[in-house]
């Protein structure tokens, strides 16, 4: 493990104030900061996470990169858990890298703290990469004006994302029932009685193959019925509006009244992607992401993608995409934006494009060869995504209220629904209760660590 990681794991844990000094002075001496020089080069740090595969992909990265700027040695730190956690832990005790993994779910946390570089000034003058090359979508939720999210200066960039509740279906499943394939069109009403009939039971009446599993988070149906979690400027959430309300009775109905997903018991037993692959559900929700691992896995029965039934709204949702971000206090700013525009430029975009998981953030390579043509993907399933990726929006988040913190308050209250023990209205007002006095003292706190 790296040294720089496990002194702040132990950070976190406590352990390290049990150490003796000279062995916590050890640690602290062995660790490379990102102010170090090396034979005259400057050297950066990267923070971030992933499979083997993407750490290869970035060591090539980050070997192609030194190739053409000798001046810039580039080290990278794998943070595979509690990463947001352990940056914030590093950043607090003076050693952050300079450039980090930033998602959107926690780019509020991290601009309360002040802790993000304003990349505005670098792209304007960026010869290798601009705003425009993005879809708008991954761009709009790294802007921040102060008050609201998609306005104002820009705070990360895109690595790579998708619409990531699509649903991935069963072919066999639905050709022994003689049910046609989705095709987008479907309704509400539709897919719940298409689900009834791909759910079978044994002789005793027990579910041995649920029609549907509802991983979707509860927020993909909240916009297809036209409501929102937070309010426009986020200091305080919906949940008790009527579109919120009707989306979540409709969620919550696909298992305790109709009994075509999965309940919590059931969950518990078998996660979503094993009942998928074992033909034990029939549907089920995943991102671009999950391609590469059923293409690899699933060997016995045809599978395919289609978009969620249409409702209100016609849009789908984003809350797995992953950018990079500069730490506001970098010594080395310009160097970091040049490694970063090299990740987000045409070669580490093509580096995503080639291993298939996610979709480049950069459109032009989205749409290119690279990705359209990826031999370990399908290439109908790779369209359907990129599709429903022009109506794909990304999940609203709030800067008073951090995601972990939010779900701490929300998800009890939707574990009791999904027991039957409360209903949707009277669950939702006292989440959205917790949850608004939550936002509150957050805000009281942050103007009074403003104001010194």
């Amino acid at each position: 493990m790296d040294r720089t990681i496990l002194f702040y794991c132990l950070c976190i844990l406590g352990v390290v104030g049990l150490l003796s000094v000279p062995a916590a002075r050890s640690l602290l001496l062995g660790l490379d900061t990102s102010a170090q020089k090396e034979s005259g080069r400057t050297e950066i740090v990267l923070a971030g996470w992933g499979n083997t595969q993407e750490v290869a992909m970035l060591n090539q990265l980050m070997a192609d990169f030194e190739a053409g700027n000798p001046d810039i040695k580039v080290k990278f730190i794998h943070i595979q858990q509690n990463f947001n956690t352990v940056l914030l832990t590093m950043m607090a005790g003076g050693r952050s890298p300079d450039i980090f993994y930033v998602a959107p779910s926690n780019l509020g946390n991290m601009l309360s703290k002040g802790v993000l570089l304003d990349l505005e000034p670098y792209l304007e003058k960026s010869q290798v990469v601009g705003v425009e090359d993005f879809f708008p979508q991954t761009v709009e939720p790294y802007r921040w004006d102060g008050k609201r999210f998609g306005r104002g200066p820009i705070y990360g960039l895109c690595k790579d994302w998708s619409p990531d509740f699509l649903i991935f279906y069963n072919k066999t499943l639905f050709d022994e029932a003689g049910i046609p394939y989705p095709d987008g069109s479907w309704t509400r009403a539709e897919f719940v009685e298409i689900a009834r009939r791909l759910t079978k039971r044994d002789e005793q009446g027990r579910i041995i193959q649920f029609g549907v599993y509802n991983n979707a988070n509860p927020e993909q149906w909240i916009w297809q019925s036209g409501g929102r979690i937070f309010s426009a400027d986020r200091t305080r959430v919906l949940l008790e509006s009527p579109e919120v309300i009707e989306a979540l009775q409709f969620a919550a109905a696909l298992s305790t009244r109709w009994h075509v997903a999965p309940g919590y018991a059931e969950q518990a037993q078998s996660p979503v992607n094993v009942m998928f692959e074992t033909g034990r559900v029939a549907m089920c929700f995943y991102g671009q992401w999950f391609v590469p691992q059923f293409h690899k896995n699933i060997k016995s029965f045809a599978w395919g993608v289609a978009t969620p039934p249409r409702h209100q709204v016609d849009i789908y949702l984003s809350g797995g995409m992953v950018g990079y971000g500069i730490y506001a206090h970098t010594k080395h700013p310009q160097e970091a934006w040049r490694f970063m525009e090299y990740l987000v430029g045409p070669q580490g975009q093509e580096a995503i494009a080639k291993i298939g998981w996610n979709i480049p953030g950069r459109r032009e390579t989205a749409y290119s060869p690279i990705f359209v043509e990826n031999p370990n993907l399908n290439a109908e399933i790779t369209q359907t995504f990129l599709k429903a990726a022009e109506r794909t929006e990304l999940f609203h988040r709030s800067p008073y209220i951090n995601p972990a913190e939010y779900n701490l308050l929300f998800n009890p209250e939707w574990e009791l629904v999904m027991l039957g023990e409360k209903s949707v209205p009277e669950a939702l007002a006292d989440a959205a209760r917790k949850i608004n006095q939550a936002i509150r003292d957050n805000m009281a706190l942050q103007k009074t660590e403003a104001d010194g």
